[in-house]
């Protein structure tokens, strides 16, 4: 549902109060990254988190003790970008610059990353703009921004994987 989606784009930035967010001074040498699916992280009933919160940025908040347990000071997070599937790994995006409602609403996000910085660990986004499913961008002008063949830029390596491949040259 495109409305879905959109409404989760349309946000102040600056409302959001960062406070007390400052950068981290651990160096990048020292870093020991937890790479995580967040809907998958906590969606199995072994999570010990409730039906209704299994599969969101707060059940991850939650688990930030245990994550800590561990020794990691990074979580990588597999795209949290939209996407038209309901709880895919995030690698078939729909509109890259807003959280998948899936996992829970944009605030939720800004409160993970925020609880991470408290905790002293670094959040890594894996963000890929190889390919889209579904993208309003297709509709508004595809032949500007999609490829109408694989092999119509000699640069271009990536795999579709069932999506339509982005043009990288304008």
């Amino acid at each position: 549902n495109i409305g879905r989606a959109m409404k989760s784009v349309v946000f102040d930035p600056c409302v959001y109060d960062w406070e007390g967010d400052r950068p981290l001074q651990r160096p990048y040498s020292d870093t020991v990254i937890y790479e995580m699916h967040v809907a998958g992280f906590t969606r199995h009933p072994n999570s010990g988190l409730p039906p209704d919160r299994r599969g969101t940025y707060g059940a991850v908040i939650d688990k930030l003790p245990y994550l800590q347990s561990l020794g990691i000071t990074a979580i990588e997070l597999l795209p949290v970008q939209d996407s038209p599937d309901t709880l895919n790994w995030g690698y078939g995006t729909r509109f890259f610059f807003a959280p998948d409602l899936d996992m829970g609403p944009p605030l939720d996000l800004r409160f993970f990353v925020k609880h991470c910085h408290r905790r002293g660990i670094r959040v890594i986004f894996d963000v890929v703009m190889n390919h889209a499913r579904n993208c309003p961008l297709q509709y508004l002008d595809e032949a500007r921004f999609f490829l109408s063949a694989e092999d119509e830029e000699r640069a271009h390596r990536g795999e579709d994987y069932g999506a339509r491949l982005f043009r990288y040259w304008p």
